[in-house]
């Protein structure tokens, strides 16, 4: 008896302890049922289906392509959705229970199910079958017949049967639903189609985009997703945009118009837009997404509740694959030591041994290369510190391309620089001691980071983006760290290289003074040299001697070519650009070869 006893328990203690239930982030295109008890959305790009207050919901399809837009029956029965696995998107039908999927448009173009008419007998989407003009169109769901019920030379797009069935409302013209915001003369705008006059009127026309746009139950109101005041963008010529504070009112959230154009705010969001409302047919109660997750505002209620949703199964696929990659590297700087290869690839930095084993199985290793980040968004630009346990690089992890530190043995990130501006073009110093960048904004220019003690200065005002041909360009420290060459952009458009004191003491000076593009600086060992790159045809001698003040630069055209000449400029070219240097003293130019 008590070897039973024992047994028992040791078998209860082997056992695993039971995973605790994470919710989801990331659940999309919600569909409440018409009873409004239960809701369908989108995750891992299958249709789920759970109790409409949160919990644990099920997968519906599960299918390898994507399925989306989920849209319920009338009688809460079938999934109408939308899938790519035939190659474009169709519209299927599932039972709610579960089952095998039925394929109900077989045409080459998309085909996106909006609205369900409430007696079940037609789907309505937007297409442009045998024509260039888009068109609504009825499809009967039992035979397959279909046609065109309104057509436009200008786009249409979520068709609506209101709950009578005698009214469409639909949206015409339109930029795409991740621009809600947008205001013009493109922006969507709601119109109605009578169904038994062929009759159509704007409900709306007030240049601001209204999308997603619903039959409420009593079918006099509708909803939709627009905004109430305009976001500022471009000033005028001559004017500045104050700073920008965001409201409700310019936030896209939801709002209700009724059939006189009368429009009242459901919602009061600050940020990012409201998007994929859907209402229940039967009680009115409306579900959301916002920010990754789903909310629902029921009937006669004022404030959303944030749901929460359990959805554990097996993942379809590895999440851990290995892919042979013959291309694509954006990015590659070796490290100090010439061991390894730093890279970045898709939006992340690699690492990978330079000289691999040459014993089986530590050489089909060293094959594979070492993830050093994994975020979502941008790591690029980066630089190696001098002792190669540090990479530097710029992530806009924070809403900015901010400086970022990487540990490369732990893989531990810090921020170096915290300022709400992009930093970009990194370079560290010749003593490995601080590093360079340029800083975007009114008040930005080049910034000198000292990274012992963490403090940044600013050595050159230089305001502007610093990208696409913007502001500051490339940049270079002499060996002795005395001075800083900077390629800067003129008010006409010429960049030239500009010698200032590396400690931001004096005013830069020009040394190329041309209308040309001079870029690439680079710094002989002994520092008499400074190379760059120039049009073949705008080169000139460039003298510049070290001084303890910022250098006196003069330009000059060398006609002479005395080859006993000892100092001569050393000049290769190709068809279009030079690589020039110059030294002091230098009064002789050769010939490009």
């Amino acid at each position: 008896m008590l070897f039973g006893l024992c047994g028992v328990l040791l078998i209860a203690f082997a056992q695993l302890p039971t995973p605790a239930p994470q919710p989801i982030v990331g659940a999309r295109m919600p569909a409440l049922s018409p009873d409004g008890s239960q809701i369908a959305f989108v995750y891992r790009g299958d249709i789920w289906v759970a109790p409409s207050a949160g919990g644990r919901a099920m997968p519906i399809t599960r299918h390898v392509a994507y399925d989306a837009y989920p849209l319920w029956s009338p009688d809460g029965k079938w999934l109408a959705f939308a899938s790519v696995r035939n190659g474009n998107w169709d519209i299927f039908a599932i039972p709610v229970e579960g089952g095998a999927p039925v394929q109900l448009t077989f045409h080459a173009q998309a085909e996106i199910p909006s609205s369900w008419s409430r007696d079940g007998r037609f789907l309505y989407y937007s297409a442009s079958y045998d024509s260039h003009n888009p068109a609504l169109i009825e499809l009967e769901v039992a035979t397959g017949r279909f046609r065109r019920v309104v057509e436009d030379y200008v786009p249409l797009s979520g068709p609506q049967i209101a709950p009578d069935g005698k009214t469409l409302a639909y949206g015409r013209h339109g930029f795409p639903w991740w621009r809600p915001r947008y205001t013009g003369s493109a922006a969507m705008q709601v119109w109605l189609y009578d169904m038994q006059s062929g009759a159509r009127r704007a409900l709306t026309r007030d240049a601001n985009q209204h999308l997603w746009t619903q039959w409420l139950p009593d079918g006099r109101t509708l909803l939709t997703v627009t905004i109430g005041e305009k976001t500022p963008d471009s000033p005028r010529l001559g004017e500045r945009l104050p700073v920008f504070q965001d409201n409700a009112r310019r936030t896209p959230n939801l709002w209700t118009i009724d059939l006189n154009g009368r429009k009242r705010q459901l919602t009061q969001f600050i940020g990012g837009a409201v998007r994929f409302p859907t209402v229940a047919a039967n009680t009115g109660d409306i579900a959301f997404e916002y920010e990754g997750h789903l909310y629902l505002l029921k009937g006669g209620q004022r404030q959303p509740q944030k749901l929460s949703f359990v959805a554990a199964q097996d993942d379809a696929q590895t999440t851990r694959q290995r892919e042979l990659l013959a291309s694509g590297v954006e990015e590659a700087e070796p490290s100090p030591d010439g061991r390894q290869y730093a890279f970045r690839i898709r939006g992340d930095i690699w690492l990978i041994d330079i000289e691999k084993p040459k014993a089986t199985p530590d050489k089909r290793n060293a094959e594979f290369a070492r993830q050093l980040t994994d975020w979502v968004g941008d790591d690029s630009d980066f630089v190696w510190s001098a002792d190669g346990k540090t990479l530097y690089f710029t992530s806009d992890r924070n809403y900015h391309q901010q400086l970022y530190a990487l540990d490369v043995a732990t893989l531990q990130v810090r921020r170096l620089f915290d300022r709400p501006a992009d930093v970009s073009r990194l370079k560290l110093s010749p003593d490995g001691k601080q590093l360079g960048f340029w800083v975007s904004g009114s008040d930005g220019g080049l910034f000198v980071l000292n990274l012992e003690t963490g403090e940044a200065k600013k050595v050159l005002h230089e305001p502007g983006t610093h990208w696409y041909g913007l502001g500051g360009g490339d940049f270079a420290w002499s060996p002795d760290m005395r001075w800083l060459c900077v390629q800067r952009r003129a008010p006409y458009g010429a960049w030239n290289l500009w010698i200032l004191p590396a400690d931001g003491s004096g005013e830069p000076v020009n040394i190329t003074r041309l209308n040309a593009f001079h870029n690439q600086p680079a710094w002989s060992a002994d520092g008499k040299y400074l190379y760059f790159s120039a049009p073949a045809r705008a080169t000139r001698c460039t003298r510049f001697r070290s001084r303890a003040r910022p250098p006196a630069a003069t330009t000059r055209t060398s006609s002479s070519r005395n080859p006993k000449t000892t100092n001569r400029w050393r000049c290769a070219s190709t068809s279009r650009t030079s690589i020039v240097g110059s030294a002091a003293g230098t009064r002789s130019r050769r010939k490009p070869t």
